[in-house]
């Protein structure tokens, strides 16, 4: 069994000198016959200043940043480790890394969050449309919520903006979950949690049928939402 995680990458105490080009996985094995993890540290570098890393499904991470001519990026990696070795310093061997790119440019502004789809079809992506790739501004201005497609185009769609949803000038998180009769939502919330903007996907075809934004707490309990009824998302990384 075996897996890789984003690491670290905080420039200022990663041990990398401040470099927002250097990124940290941690590549894990899990002994058999023990209950321990082998446990390897590698160190890689972009080609852009890397602002936010996210992970989807497993061995596949996400990295969003600022190019050198201010241009905003979206990079996947493809983490392809070898069939496990025998010997634990057979393993040290850093895991090969397939880059693609999803998106360069200055449309998106500023992107705060990333949300990859745990099946690898999409990723949106909450940004700040009136700041610079690399601002954070503050408050929060101009949000919109873009849907970039994984297959050959990278197609972009607009799906929601503050003029139709207000409250999402305050979202910092995305978050994808799996509703036990519901299916298949997401939800943008704040750092205080509520309000809420959920986006509804029942059938799990990467379009949004609805939405409902401004969601409080009693909203989200009147709703259902509250309690045990949420399941674990197919194809999420624990």
């Amino acid at each position: 069994m075996q897996g890789v995680r984003y690491g670290g990458h905080d420039p200022d105490e990663a041990g990398n000198g401040g470099d927002p080009q250097i990124v940290d996985l941690v590549h894990k094995y899990l002994v058999l016959g023990q209950r321990e993890w082998d446990v390897h540290w590698f160190r890689y570098s972009a080609s852009f200043d890397v602002t936010r890393i996210n992970s989807s499904q497993r061995d596949v991470l996400f990295l969003t940043g600022v190019a050198n001519d201010g241009a905003a990026v979206i990079e996947r990696w493809v983490v392809s480790p070898k069939s496990e070795p025998a010997g634990h310093e057979a393993r040290a061997v850093a895991p090969s890394i397939t880059r693609e790119r999803v998106y360069r440019g200055r449309t998106l502004g500023a992107i705060r969050e990333l949300g990859p789809d745990p099946e690898g079809r999409f990723v949106l992506a909450l940004c700040s449309v009136s700041g610079l790739p690399g601002d954070l501004p503050c408050p929060w201005i101009a949000s919109e919520l873009w849907q970039i497609d994984l297959g050959p185009g990278y197609a972009m769609t607009k799906v929601l903006d503050a003029s139709q949803e207000a409250s999402i000038d305050a979202a910092e998180t995305l978050l994808v979950m799996q509703h036990v009769s519901d299916g298949r939502m997401w939800i943008l919330a704040g750092v205080l949690d509520f309000p809420r903007t959920l986006l509804h996907d029942a059938d799990n075809d990467s379009t949004f049928e609805n939405w409902a934004g401004s969601l409080s707490e009693e909203d989200w309990d009147r709703r259902g939402y509250g309690g045990d009824v949420w399941l674990r998302v197919p194809g999420s990384v624990d």
